[in-house]
Order: C-alpha cells, then sequence, then structure tokens
C-alpha cells in the first residue's frame, strides 16, 4: 500500500498478476451471516468493482423541478434536440461517457431530474386529454340534441321518457 502525500491517494498493490488467481482487493467480514457472501468490497482485475451498498454524497438534488417559476422545455424543442444529438437535453453523451466515464452520483441526480420532469409532462398530458374528452361529451350531447329536434321523423316519447339526460330537454317540447 502507498499513500501519496500530495493527493492523499491511496495505491493497493498487490503481487498477483493473473485472472485465474483471486481478485487484487477484497475487503470481507469476519462473521459468517447464513447463506450470506462475507465479500463487503471487491475490485476484479477487469475493473468491476462489487459493494452491498454505495453511498453518494450530491450537493444538489432536483425538486426545483417542482417549483412553479421552473421552465419546462416544450415536447417539440425536446424531440428537435434528441433528433439532432440523439441523446436527452443535460444528458451525456455516449462519447462523452466514454471518453470521460461517468459521476454514479452526477447522472442520478440527471436521470431523477427527467423522470421528476416526465411527471410534470404526464399531468400536464392527462389535464389536456381531461378537457378534450370533456370537450367531446359537450359534442355529443349537442350532436344528439341537433339530431333529436332537427329530425324529419317525430321524436320517440319513450326515448324522452326513460333517458335521464333528455326526460328534461325533451319535456320541454313534448306536449
Amino acid at each position: 500500500m502507498r499513500i501519496d502525500g500530495a493527493t492523499g491517494n491511496v495505491n493497493i498493490l498487490t503481487l498477483a498478476t493473473s485472472s485465474t488467481t483471486t481478485s487484487p482487493f477484497v475487503i470481507t467480514s469476519t462473521t459468517q451471516y447464513q447463506s450470506v457472501d462475507t465479500k463487503l468490497f471487491e475490485v476484479t482485475y477487469n475493473g468491476q468493482a462489487y459493494a452491498r451498498e454505495i453511498f453518494v454524497k450530491v450537493t444538489s438534488f432536483p425538486d426545483y423541478v417542482f417549483k412553479k417559476d421552473y421552465k419546462l422545455m416544450p415536447l417539440n424543442d425536446v424531440e428537435k434536440y434528441y433528433k439532432a444529438n440523439q441523446h436527452l437535453p443535460e444528458v451525456p453523451s455516449e462519447k462523452e461517457v466514454k471518453e470521460n466515464g461517468l459521476n454514479v452520483g452526477d447522472i442520478n441526480v440527471i436521470l431523477l431530474k427527467k423522470i421528476e420532469e416526465l411527471t410534470l409532462y404526464t399531468v400536464e398530458l392527462e389535464k389536456k386529454l381531461k378537457d378534450l374528452e370533456e370537450k367531446i361529451n359537450k359534442i355529443r350531447v349537442q350532436k344528439k340534441h341537433f339530431i333529436l329536434f332537427n329530425s324529419s321523423k317525430p321524436v320517440n316519447k319513450w326515448f324522452c321518457t326513460s333517458n335521464s339526460l333528455w326526460r328534461g330537454i325533451c319535456s320541454c317540447f313534448m306536449p
């Protein structure tokens, strides 16, 4: 083990040089739990790290997305962006990730922001859908009213007395 005095980085070197030997760095528990592996943390030769839990401290969190003054990008602008760039706004591109790697804390914050924005888009679309359904129902009522009173055939008395929606309207015109 070597500690760099200037940066504080800790380097752990092992004598194992082959992937057939054990992992170069493993932290284990001295207590064996029922059917639980004693390895708490492991780094393999190919750079994979295994751990039971990882806690990442972040400096900001995207709850600001739900504030009244937050400007949600219009969906047509989002579409233009991803068609031009092949990734979402504020999300690193594949090239950037391959070149620079990925900060787990940062990407989780970005992904949560995108989930929260999706929630806002969904709520907005649901409100528009409900408004359209109400307009369609009003048009249906108007259409029935138009057909009922502009038909060359006489009004069906049974329809007017049995259909509660039309009962009040028909009673105004029925003798």
